[in-house]
């Protein structure tokens, strides 16, 4: 009795059971993406840090040093980073996906019961949007992962506050705004908690003033115990190069309006697993296709004018269809209305992350569609609908499967009318097209039958179920049954395709580059050939995971997919976020945040500055000398790169694994100097070296300044034989302090003020939501 009578969790756990049966049963552990070049670094960092008993404030391995606390996108007060103190880090990447993914499916469902919703309907919404394309595309960057999967939870504590209003639930509410404002990337925090205005500013039977009565102290208390995190991000954010976003920049990535036919064949322009895209998936075929199902697409369809206008579905109707269009970004007028009006909506890119709100809306209006599609279905219109639809999809899918068969002569009949085509238009054969050639047009027509067969299986196996409904065959409860079965295998065919995993016995790689130049004494900064080259780096090798042969030329072959040569290589050359993980600098990286004067600094000869990525410098650059760049790690697959740095005299060759090669740069200056009123330099000793302390011994007994080439930040300090001293900017970027010659001992400390005070503003919160859960309790217990 126990079991039936909690059937939907059960059934929510196996879901989740088989989704991700790979990593749970066989071992797997997921690696693509920003994870490996983004997040795990940041997470070996942040580990690291704890088990030496400092808080990591300071990232010193990146960009000659950035604010680690200040990027909320680096997941610093993530509560699941705790499982990368005691565990592999893939595995402890792996783990925390898939908690955040058990995370979702269970508030999603309490959500929906919390909007009165029975329990089937609940499910069904649950999995339709846990298992969605956008939640799975993100599994491959748990910054936004994390924040995305916490939407339902906030909108479920939202729910109970409007309902009830009493303050325990306005309590609960403040806890889940502050959790996801500080678990990870702000984008998706930022459009929930938008929404989550929206929902409380139109909902029905409130008074205005007793919505914001009702919603002021969860927001203030949620905001006050985010400051900690929230005063120095928004200090980085000030500084970064994201203030100066124009409207190109905000529209990068906008959903082309072609793609939205993957919401009804999610592989019609390709499939990372397969290996190649086109049209105008074409480099971007792993990006979020939005994908939340054929059948609740149809559903959705049958049951809209049928359903109670009631608040939930006007609303959530709404927010599908502006989410949608602002997903197509600069495709549409639209998107500019917003990016001028809205508070804190140029910040942000990627417009097609805001499917994100169109599949959440999608999953909401689904439970709420349910009924209303069995009373269409039982009457007049419905029967005949449903059975025309079930001859239509039988002969359809006769037909795709006969196609399939034969699909090289019926191809080659449509290429021929296709050349004719073409040639009366372009006054040139086909097979001088640019991309259109035989052998790729003949992959494209295979997928194309292939997905089209899929579709039309599973609206026939759907249309069957509703005919056997309708002729009284099978029960209600079996429908429904039946159905969550075939919409959780539609997702799971289809869904899976936008992520990766592997044996983690396949990821392991080459640690003697890094072992080397830990060994090596001083101090110093390497770059690495991963990225800093063209067809070099991380980025190059997830596109050509989705462009291998004969789309593209490419590296990631079958046997490259089995035994992950390249991607070891790449990763023994530790691209710069990877340094990170072992304490070795590097002047180069990738980050949400970027300072602004630091991206000025390093794009001074070449003028072209990425908005969150330092990835280059010319090799005569005299930027790299200063920055104390001592070592290249360069992949020897690449023989032009060492090419082009043996033609450099200053550089020469200090050890040499075959497929890796350190260079050293016998011009590099010291990290740390002293430079007298003329502009000579001499070394100046670095006694300690710490993300949040750096101490120094001047060399010399001239007055002058002591330079150390980390980057200047709001918050560090200076000491000079325990006296303070205020610390100057040198060439804009770095730190500096005057000196008289008589100094030994220089100690720079990083003391953000921003932190200590939101830290103490986050303590003060903290202590008033503990103290008003205690009261509550205790007056319940006394009455």
């Amino acid at each position: 009795m126990r079991l039936r009578k909690h059937w939907p969790a059960i059934l929510v756990f196996c879901a989740w059971l088989i989704f991700f049966y790979r990593q749970i049963f066989l071992g797997e552990v997921f690696f693509f993406g920003d994870n490996l070049s983004f997040v795990l670094p940041q997470a070996e960092f942040w580990a690291n840090e704890i088990k030496e008993g400092r808080f990591p404030l300071w990232n010193p391995y990146i960009f000659t040093g950035i604010p680690f606390w200040g990027d909320i996108a680096s997941e610093s007060a993530n509560v699941f980073n705790i499982f990368f103190l005691f565990l592999n880090p893939f595995r402890a990447l792996t783990i925390k996906i898939i908690l955040l993914f058990l995370c979702s499916l269970f508030s999603m469902y309490f959500f929906l019961k919390s909007l009165k919703r029975n329990s089937f309907e609940a499910l069904l919404g649950s999995l339709v949007f846990t298992f969605s394309a956008t939640l799975l595309t993100y599994l491959n960057n748990t910054s936004i992962l994390t924040t995305a999967c916490l939407l339902p939870f906030v909108f479920w504590a939202g729910q109970r506050v409007l309902v009830r209003g009493r303050l325990e639930d306005k309590l609960v509410l403040s806890l889940a705004i502050s959790w996801q404002i500080v678990s990870g990337h702000p984008q998706p925090t930022y459009y929930t908690l938008v929404l989550l205005t929206f929902w409380f500013i139109f909902y029905p039977g409130l008074s205005f003033g007793e919505k914001i009565k009702r919603g002021f102290l969860p927001a203030f208390l949620g905001f006050l115990m985010t400051a900690f995190q929230t005063l120095p991000f928004l200090r980085l954010a000030s500084l970064s190069t994201r203030p100066g976003n124009n409207f190109e920049f905000a529209t990068a990535r906008s959903l082309p309006s072609g793609l939205l036919a993957r919401f009804f064949l999610p592989h019609l322009f390709g499939s990372a697993r397969a290996g190649f895209s086109w049209g105008p998936a074409y480099r971007f075929v792993a990006d979020n296709t939005g994908y939340f199902g054929l059948l609740v697409i149809l559903i959705l369809v049958l049951a809209r004018f049928r359903s109670k206008k009631v608040y939930q579905v006007k609303f959530f109707s709404g927010i599908f269809f502006i989410s949608l269009l602002l997903a197509l970004g600069r495709n549409t007028p639209f998107y500019s209305v917003f990016w001028r009006l809205l508070p804190g909506f140029r910040f942000f890119r990627n417009p097609g992350q805001i499917l994100l709100l169109t599949d959440f809306a999608a999953a909401v209006l689904l439970a709420f569609f349910w009924q209303p599609f069995l009373i269409r279905i039982r009457s007049k219109k419905g029967r005949q609908f449903f059975s025309s639809l079930l001859l239509l999809s039988g002969l359809g899918g006769l037909f795709f499967l006969v196609a399939q068969i034969g699909r090289e002569s019926l191809f080659n009949v449509s290429y021929s009318l296709l050349g004719q085509i073409y040639f009366f238009f372009k006054k040139k054969p086909l097979s001088e097209s640019a991309f259109h050639q035989y052998r790729i047009d003949l992959i494209i027509f295979e997928n194309f039958l292939k997905q089209f067969f899929l579709a039309i299986f599973l609206i026939f196996v759907f249309a069957g179920l509703i005919f056997l409904y309708q002729k009284k065959r099978i029960s209600r409860k079996m429908l429904s049954g039946l159905v969550i079965f075939l919409i959780f295998l539609d997702l799971f065919i289809f869904n899976r395709n936008n992520f990766f995993s592997v044996s983690p016995q396949k990821l392991s790689f080459n640690q003697k580059p890094a072992d080397f130049l830990k060994k090596q004494p001083g101090y110093w900064r390497f770059i690495s050939s991963a990225g800093y080259w063209s067809f070099t780096g991380l980025n190059v090798y997830w596109e050509n995971v989705s462009l291998r042969p004969p789309f593209a030329e490419s590296v990631f072959t079958p046997d490259e997919q089995a035994s992950f040569k390249v991607l070891k290589n790449r990763l023994a050359v530790l691209p710069p976020n990877w340094g990170a993980g072992y304490r070795l600098s590097t002047p180069m990286g990738y980050g949400d945040l970027l300072a602004a004067g630091y991206a000025a600094y390093m794009s001074q000869k070449t003028g072209r500055i990425n908005i969150n990525e330092v990835d280059s410098l010319p090799l005569d650059d005299p930027k790299l000398n200063f920055l104390g760049v001592k070592y290249l790690l360069i992949d020897a697959d690449f023989p032009a790169t060492i090419r082009e740095i043996n033609s450099y005299p200053h550089f020469f060759l200090a050890k040499d694994w075959g497929s890796v090669r350190i260079y050293e740069n016998k011009e590099a200056f010291p990290r740390a100097f002293w430079e007298g009123e003329s502009g000579e330099i001499e070394p100046a000793e670095i006694i300690l070296y710490q993300p949040n302390k750096v101490v120094l011994k001047s060399q010399t007994k001239k007055p002058g300044r002591i330079v150390l080439t980390d980057a200047y930040y709001p918050g560090w300090q200076v000491r000079v034989d325990e006296s303070e001293r205020p610390i100057e900017k040198y060439r804009e970027v770095f730190r500096s302090v005057a000196v008289s010659g008589d100094e030994e001992v220089i100690e720079f400390v990083y003391r953000p003020e921003l932190f200590y005070w939101g830290s103490g503003m986050s303590l003060g919160g903290i202590l008033i939501v503990s103290f008003l859960f205690l009261k509550r309790l205790f007056l319940k217990v006394n009455k």
